[in-house]
């Protein structure tokens, strides 16, 4: 992680985690680095202070299942022991996003994993009010549209492109968007969920 001290003139680096090689991706034309390691960071107040919150999805050993991961700081040199927040199954999770919430000490966290199988892949949420002491029960986003042919009720089969976004408005409602498709070429679609207010659910989609 870079961090500055003087307002961008110069940065230095700071390693928060470390992972081994990623799981395999055994999809036709998936490139080796698909399931690579990655990491988002989001910045709020908690109990008057900044807060970092960061999380990232990481494995012990090489090819491993992956799992992801949350650390905290207040000032993006120390940081906190990481807790882990999510698993899954043959890759794990995956795709990690986290944005602050419009209250103090609300961030909340997205993710895709594999635990229902292989080729069955869910979009899924957890939220702190306390900035990442405490977090509540996993909330499944995605669901089956009946649509299209990829999804099944345990969830589609490949997470396609992925293009995977989330973000917070004034009113402190949440939006995500995810792609799924058959396979890493496509077809796929894209879908996207509103909450109705702080609380994540899966209540608009298309």
């Amino acid at each position: 992680m870079l961090f500055s001290r003087n307002r961008g003139r110069s940065w230095h680096t700071r390693i928060v985690a470390v992972s081994q090689q990623q799981p395999r991706c055994r999809v036709a034309d998936c490139p080796k680095d698909f399931y690579g390691a990655q990491i988002s960071l989001a910045s709020g107040y908690a109990g008057g202070h900044i807060r970092l919150l960061a999380v990232y999805v990481a494995n012990q050993a090489a090819r491993a299942p992956q799992r992801l991961y949350v650390i905290t700081s207040t000032d993006a040199l120390h940081w906190s022991a990481p807790q882990v927040l999510a698993s899954g199954g043959t890759v794990g999770a995956d795709f990690p996003k986290v944005v602050a919430g419009r209250q103090p000490g609300r961030f909340a966290v997205a993710w895709e994993d594999d635990r229902n199988g292989t080729h069955a892949w869910n979009l899924w949420s957890r939220q702190t009010s306390d900035g990442g002491a405490t977090w509540n029960a996993t909330s499944k986003i995605s669901r089956a549209s009946g649509r299209v042919p990829w999804q099944q009720r345990a969830g589609f089969r490949f997470p396609y492109g992925d293009y995977f976004g989330m973000s917070a408005d004034g009113a402190g409602r949440y939006y995500l968007t995810w792609s799924d498709g058959a396979s890493y070429d496509g077809p796929g679609t894209t879908w996207w969920s509103r909450s109705a207010g702080p609380q994540i659910r899966a209540v608009a989609g298309g």
